[in-house]
């Protein structure tokens, strides 16, 4: 799809052709990639349980492409960086619940 086609959904609300989906679903291939070729969630060093990062309590209305909320927002680290975390989170709070349709993701590292 060309940019101004993309453009043109998002201004019109039809959200389906933003999304690559593969059956209907979101295509994780290339998280599964980043997985595959040794790099790490930085979220998923500090968590066990999922949170979603898509979308905020101002933007409910447009949820993801099977009707509930997603995470499709990621820092990804090499093995370097990963030892040097201290903390990675998906910030929710009365702030960013109102500034975008998604929610930040921090990551602190050892200096």
């Amino acid at each position: 799809m060309n940019m101004i086609r993309k453009f043109e959904s998002l201004r019109s609300g039809k959200y389906d052709d933003y999304y690559v989906l593969k059956d209907g679903k979101i295509d994780y291939s290339a998280t599964d990639a980043m997985k595959a070729n040794g790099f790490y969630d930085s979220y998923f060093l500090h968590h066990n349980g999922f949170t979603s990062s898509f979308t905020t309590r101002k933007y409910q209305w447009r949820e993801g492409p099977d009707g509930r909320d997603i995470r499709i927002d990621y820092i990804w680290l090499n093995r370097v960086l990963k030892n040097k975390t201290v903390r990675s989170d998906i910030i929710k709070d009365e702030v960013t619940h109102e500034l975008s349709d998604h929610y930040p993701v921090l990551l602190q590292l050892k200096p």
